[in-house]
């Protein structure tokens, strides 16, 4: 198991950043396509690297999009993890990170259409293992049924989010 460090960098993706996520997602044949890569790095939260090199090791992304089945706008949050690097928790503690900075970001003023907590559709079956609980809890994730391609969804509010109209 790698040791490793995770870093916020939510709303601060500067170009080395985002050259180092793209590298990730290309040489793990994650995200070949570079405007997609230039789109998805800008959306970056938080990133894992390596303690002993410094080396990217995953990274984890927000977007923020109306959740139809919800009505409300959330955070759509995706993570990804290096091959070398998913023996372990990095998963989860890319995942922890990225809630607590998103929950930190949303309790400053925000407009009327902020998201209003964080939606996941699970496709490491690492995360579900425990599917079984209704609500996850470490984080509190609560589940919130299947995908028409049968992943499974989670929500989490942020403290005091506010159903938008």
């Amino acid at each position: 198991m790698t040791e490793s460090r995770i870093e916020s960098c939510w709303r601060n993706v500067g170009s080395e950043l985002a050259a180092q996520i793209g590298a990730l997602w290309q040489a793990e044949n994650a995200i070949g396509d570079s405007a997609e890569i230039a789109r998805r790095s800008g959306e970056a939260v938080c990133v894992a690297r390596s303690a002993s090199d410094d080396r990217l090791l995953g990274v984890a992304t927000a977007q923020p999009r109306q959740i139809p089945f919800l009505g409300q706008p959330m955070y759509y949050v995706r993570a990804f993890v290096a091959a070398s690097a998913r023996r372990g928790l990095l998963a989860h503690r890319l995942l922890h990170s990225t809630q607590a900075t998103l929950a930190a970001d949303a309790a400053g003023p925000a407009p009327a259409s902020a998201a209003i907590g964080i939606f996941l559709e699970l496709e490491n079956p690492v995360f579900t293992r425990d599917g079984e609980r209704a609500v996850w809890r470490r984080s509190g994730f609560i589940y919130a049924g299947r995908t028409p391609n049968g992943l499974q969804r989670r929500i989490w509010y942020f403290p005091d989010a506010r159903l938008r109209g």
